[in-house]
């Protein structure tokens, strides 16, 4: 009797899920720049039909309601990104909890578009979409996922670069268990910030402040080292915060100046912290086989130096 209950949930919700041709549907009249192709694209090792094309930005769309990717299709969404398309999939959430479909997601830096019944969200880097809906990964994952980001950084138009690094950033941050993903590109009064993180829980973690339970963060995806005018205008951000803000996170791809470093430096008197992540430090702390552990313990030299 169970398994026939069973089963019917089973069939019931299949017949609920939408067909691919009504995601198709939904898309396009969302945004009329989707096209269903009249013929199969030439990706050069193999002919495909996606499910929609922009032709003119050479954007690809696949709808993937299948419980997982298969080869085949992994070769043909390979061979667009090869090709110089910019990959798009459409899924379900229950894709997300699928290791290997988001393992090949992080792979083809894909754009992901959720979908939530017939609707279809704005599509989001793998990796934005991973940290907004607070999907949580194993730590092997959560390496390979932020390699393959990491290792596209230079890749793209400066506006693809700064939005790789923002995604990467905020899906590492998400995963840390004692912080939430509060805001993102934060537009107060007086300032931007790129990401506020809340504390989510009372923690033996050192960045733990039951009376401020923000956490600042800020990205330069510059060539060039960050110099010491920006490590002061974040200093200022961390002090017209009401005090609920004592720590800052600054990552920067190329580095920082000698005068910046210093600057950092003239906060030991205060009870402010601004711990300055470079790109080496950011690569180890992507391949490091406890990531909260490490990124603890940078924050605690810049406390304690």
């Amino acid at each position: 009797m169970y398994e026939e209950e069973v089963l019917d949930e089973i069939g019931l919700l299949q017949a609920l899920q939408p067909t691919v041709g009504e995601i198709v549907a939904s898309i396009s009249t969302s945004d009329a720049a989707w096209v269903v192709p009249s013929e199969p694209i030439d990706l050069g090792e193999v002919a495909w039909l996606p499910s929609l094309v922009k032709e003119s930005s050479k954007d690809i769309m696949y709808v993937h309601l299948a419980a997982e990717m298969r080869p085949y299709l992994l070769r043909r969404l390979r061979a667009a990104k090869s090709d110089g398309w910019k990959v798009h999939v459409a899924v379900d959430f229950l894709a997300l909890s699928d290791t290997n479909t988001v393992l090949a997601l992080g792979e083809l830096d894909a754009y992901v578009h959720l979908i939530k019944g017939n609707a279809v969200q704005a599509g989001g880097h793998v990796l934005t979409v991973l940290s907004d809906e607070s999907v949580p990964v194993e730590q092997s994952v959560r390496s390979a996922l932020a390699k393959a980001t990491w290792g596209l950084r230079d890749d793209g138009t400066k506006q693809e670069k700064g939005r790789r690094l923002e995604a990467l950033l905020a899906f590492l941050l998400g995963q840390v268990d004692d912080f939430i993903v509060k805001e993102k590109n934060f537009r107060g009064d007086t300032d931007e910030i790129d990401i506020i993180l809340q504390l989510s829980k009372v923690s033996a973690r050192c960045w733990y402040n039951s009376s401020a339970p923000f956490i600042l963060v800020e990205s330069k995806n510059w060539v060039d080292p960050v110099p010491q005018k920006e490590i002061s205008a974040f200093i200022f951000k961390l002090q017209t915060k009401r005090g609920r803000s004592k720590i800052g996170l600054f990552f920067s791809k190329g580095g920082y100046t000698s005068d910046a470093e210093q600057q950092e430096l003239k906060l030991a008197a205060t009870d402010l912290v601004v711990v300055l992540i470079g790109p080496d430090e950011i690569v180890e702390w992507i391949s490091h086989e406890d990531p909260d552990d490490y990124l603890e313990s940078k924050v605690r030299h810049s406390m304690l130096r």
